[in-house]
């Protein structure tokens, strides 16, 4: 069986390495390659920008290239449309790859796909010339070190909501989406920046906890399968809904802000806190063509809460260009 090394530890004792440092690799290897083997083939985005976007390849059909309407999606001018296909066999064991006739090629180690060909494990795919991903087979141990680097590039500090970095591509490919489908998009932000001013001059150490116990029990109480959830910043929270119009959009947010007026969030001693975060809700309309477009509307949508008297939710309505 073919050696491989993950780790290096300088020992300190001239380059040998102690049984006990042995003991402690093998240990390592043994539970990534435990924990790798329930992944699914993926493939890897080779791009400092991405923070390691890895792909799940379950067993299917996948096809990758710039149309919205694909599997997984490339943004680059330098790929087609439809620019190839992968077929992963229902058992993970066989991956093949397949040019779409392309107009600038597939390339798999550097040499040109022509025809319909498998993939093994490790090859670097370059799509189109300038768009590299890496393959990885199904139980392979780096893809536990892929998924370990995508989570700290992907998600707000220690919380299990995703960051301002991942919400801004995620929302941008959801709208680029929804134009091409015609199907519905909302988002609603909340802002959380008049908790602090409530909380901080009694305790400055109970923010950060009960702010993160807010993304919490928005993620567990608030989601529904497909709704996507992100921290964008200290104070600012916001939740995607796709397939969901801005009636529907406006009534989740009502019913977040009700529940939290009623003291649905505990801090670390049990008590309830009452919060009052304002909300701003916007949906896909005509002249939305790209995320920031989006969010736009719905920070409009946070403001015209934070100036109505008594109500704390709005919405952005697009055919009069104001708040409500």
């Amino acid at each position: 069986m073919e050696e491989r090394t993950i780790f290096a530890f300088d020992t300190g004792t001239g380059g040998h390495q102690s049984q006990q440092d042995g003991v402690t690799s093998s240990n390592m290897l043994i539970s990534l390659e435990l924990e790798a083997a329930e992944k699914p083939a993926s493939l890897t985005v080779m791009d400092a920008e991405t923070h390691c976007h890895v792909f799940d390849l379950p067993s299917g059909e996948w096809f990758l290239g710039r149309s919205a309407d694909n599997d997984i999606v490339l943004n680059n001018s330098c790929v087609s449309r439809k620019h190839l296909k992968i077929t992963v066999s229902d058992n993970w064991r066989q991956v093949f790859i397949e040019d779409l006739n392309s107009g600038n090629g597939t390339f798999v180690d550097g040499s040109r796909v022509i025809q319909r060909q498998e993939l093994f494990g490790g090859e670097v795919l370059n799509i189109g010339g300038s768009c590299l991903l890496r393959f990885l087979e199904q139980g392979n141990y780096h893809r536990i070190q892929y998924d370990r680097k995508q989570r700290a590039a992907h998600y707000y500090k220690d919380t299990d909501l995703f960051n301002r970095y991942y919400f801004d591509a995620v929302v941008d490919l959801h709208v680029r989406k929804s134009r091409f489908t015609q199907k519905q998009l909302s988002l609603i932000l909340i802002d959380c920046s008049s908790i602090p001013e409530v909380i901080a001059p009694a305790d400055p150490n109970a923010v950060e906890p009960l702010l993160a116990g807010l993304g919490s029990w928005i993620q567990t109480h608030c989601c529904r399968q497909n709704d996507i959830p992100f921290r964008c910043g200290d104070t600012l929270l916001a939740l995607l809904l796709p397939e969901t119009n801005i009636s529907t959009a406006h009534e989740i947010a009502l019913a977040i802000h009700e529940a939290l007026a009623r003291g649905q969030i505990f801090q670390d001693g049990g008590a309830s806190m009452v919060l009052s975060p304002f909300l701003g809700v916007a949906a896909m309309r005509q002249g939305v063509m790209t995320g920031a477009d989006l969010l736009s509307r719905a920070q409009e949508a946070v403001v015209s809460a934070r100036r109505q008297k008594g109500s704390y939710v709005a919405y952005f309505v697009e055919k009069t260009g104001l708040n409500r």
